[in-house]
């Protein structure tokens, strides 16, 4: 195979390829006899077709993606002989099929884009101001809240309480359309933070103010752009039964929370 490398700019090469013709051939006929292998055309038998009928039925297909294959495996030996950095998949130009068919090599060229040349020069003499970083108390105790949120627990509440924003519950759920089950709608052992906003407003508040083994039922809009056709503005009938309750437990910002955040020993390591 003849592979000729040109800089067409500082950011882009064309390469040209030439293919031998037994390189083709030699393709073209491992093609052939993985598609006879394979291949039932009636009269006969699988794995006796003859090549003249498998090129009747499906020469123009087996030509092209031998082809195709011939071109993306040079196009790969290309890059790795002639360390091409190429950033973008190649633009396959002056591929002359007519010429193949007369029996001559199979040609054509490849454009690529390549990675720039970038020479650092005089780097060592560029001065760089250090921006003093000044934390605000405020600032701190935000960060010191978000790490206590992360490391925050859910304990189950007494019994008789009621479901608030704010708590964890977990439900099982049933869903219908004017007393039809629809896709989607059902599900057991749901568990969803009231207020999180994960859930439609109307299914989330709909749990508000009900106790762990209770059955009840709410009514959910659904909006007019919802990602299901079918219940776009509607609005369904859900019933549900709550199954556990838990409100959020946040730890103590001390020295043990420091240490379950990583290699601190006290609070004042991890501020």
């Amino acid at each position: 195979m003849n592979i000729q490398v040109e800089a067409l700019s500082p950011i882009k090469k064309q390469i040209s390829f030439e293919i031998p013709r037994a390189s083709y051939e030699q393709a073209l006929d491992k093609a052939y006899q993985k598609l006879g292998k394979t291949t039932q055309i009636k009269g006969f038998r699988k794995g006796k077709v003859p090549r003249e009928i498998l090129e009747k039925y499906y020469g123009a297909r087996t030509q092209m993606e031998t082809v195709s294959h011939l071109i993306d495996e040079s196009y790969q030996k290309a890059l790795q002989e002639h360390q091409i950095p190429a950033v973008d998949r190649p633009q396959i130009k002056d591929l002359d099929m007519e010429s193949l068919e007369k029996g001559e090599p199979l040609k054509f060229k490849a454009e690529v884009e390549i990675q720039p040349k970038v020479e650092a020069k005089d780097y060592e003499k560029i001065k760089i101001k250090k921006e003093k970083v000044e934390l605000t108390q405020e600032e701190m105790e935000r960060e010191l809240q978000g790490i206590q949120k992360a490391f925050a627990s859910f304990v189950p509440l007494s019994e008789g309480a009621k479901a608030e924003k704010g708590h964890r519950v977990t439900v099982n759920f049933k869903g219908t359309l004017e007393g039809e089950l629809f896709e989607g709608g059902s599900a057991e052992g749901v568990a969803l933070v009231l207020g999180a906003g994960r859930y439609l407003p109307d299914f989330e508040e709909g749990i508000l103010g009900h106790q762990v083994g209770e059955t009840f039922t709410a009514d959910v809009k659904f909006p007019e752009n919802y990602g299901a056709e079918n219940l776009q503005g509607k609005t369904a009938q859900f019933e549900f039964e709550l199954l556990e309750l838990k409100k959020e437990e946040l730890p103590p910002v001390d020295d043990e929370l420091a240490k379950d955040v990583g290699k601190f020993e006290t609070l004042e390591e991890l501020k």
